[in-house]
């Protein structure tokens, strides 16, 4: 197997022989059976818990049989920490370890900031055994742009005392080395993802500025994205375009009214856009990379999406509203 050193996160490019592949993508394909179908999440969301979380189970074994907020994270947690270590084993090369673990690193940068600043036991909070920071702490041999990353962002709560100003930029830096680390793919079709991603993660981070009527310099410390889009969620935030109108810019359908949207809604319509969006590609595969990156992708995706609905239910909300009319009319293929 192919390691990067700790410090060369960006130094290298993931290698073009689509041979050292082979193997991985016989393994990932095998994921295929534990792929909801469409119908599932109507499923998920409208029958009693006593059906669905045995249901759950067959596809995410390691779903507990009562379900709160607690132990939804936990499984969730736990699916990614399982296919963490299966990727390990069965991959060439470090890169899309690195690409799909990277949030958890920059969620044990967000750990350590809080125990640095509030000087408190955050030891069980870290995301242990995954990305490059397994046990949440930075150390010498832990890749430069993670280092740079968390300098920047505690420097931000230096000068500001400000906790969330400070988490913003520890946001903006995850997707800037997202993107950097798509980039150095060599793959048009990660890339495209990736670059999609990044700019539903600013809306995101615009749309959660209004709810909590942040000012835009905060914001603007939060947001990866450049040129025309920036300018474009700027707008979005002082009210001068619409939540509809940035949805159909990343050409994503559904109705929303601006005064009546919660973040955890648009949050699902979202998961399950970037859900479509990769499905999309499976047909335009041009190396056994990209249909890893893919099949990697619909799990993240469904998980992402069974974890939104779950967590709905489990605080009692009535309506989970993820777009079911379209699910049910997305006839993929073999997941009907």
């Amino acid at each position: 197997m192919i390691y990067y050193l700790p410090n060369q996160l960006l130094q290298d490019k993931p290698v073009k022989n689509t041979g050292l592949y082979s193997f991985p993508v016989g393994v990932v394909k095998g994921l295929e059976s534990k792929l909801l179908k469409p119908r599932d999440f109507k499923k998920i969301a409208d029958e009693p818990l006593t059906s669905v979380i045995p249901f759950v189970k067959n596809y995410f074994p390691l779903l507990e049989d009562s379900i709160s907020i607690t132990n939804i994270n936990r499984f969730v947690l736990g699916s990614r920490k399982s296919l963490y270590q299966l990727l390990y084993k069965i991959l060439p090369e470090q890169f899309l370890i690195n690409l799909f673990f990277l949030s958890d690193d920059f969620h044990n940068l967000k750990v350590e900031l809080k125990r640095l600043i509030f000087n408190v036991n955050t030891e069980k909070l870290y995301h242990q055994e995954m990305g490059m920071l397994k046990n949440g702490i930075l150390t010498l041999n832990s890749p430069v742009e993670l280092k740079t990353a968390f300098t920047n962002s505690y420097e931000t709560y230096r000068e500001t005392n400000d906790l969330q100003h400070a988490e913003m930029v520890l946001d903006r830096e995850y997707l800037l080395l997202y993107q950097r680390l798509a980039k150095n793919s060599n793959s048009k079709l990660i890339y495209t993802y990736c670059e999609k991603y990044c700019y539903l993660q600013d809306l995101l981070t615009v749309l959660r500025a209004k709810k909590w009527e942040l000012s835009w310099s905060v914001v603007d410390a939060g947001l990866a994205s450049t040129g025309t889009n920036r300018k474009y969620l700027k707008d979005v935030w002082s009210g001068k375009e619409t939540i509809q109108s940035a949805l159909k810019r990343a050409m994503i359908k559904e109705e929303i009214k601006d005064n009546l949207f919660t973040i955890s809604e648009i949050e699902r319509i979202i998961r399950l856009h970037l859900w479509e969006y990769i499905y999309s590609f499976r047909f335009k595969v041009d190396l056994h990379m990209e249909t890893v990156f893919i099949y990697l992708k619909l799990w993240e995706n469904q998980l992402n999406l069974v974890k939104s609905i779950l967590l709905a239910r489990a605080v009692d909300i009535t309506a989970v509203d993820i777009t079911i009319d379209r699910i049910k009319g997305l006839g993929l293929g073999g997941y009907e």
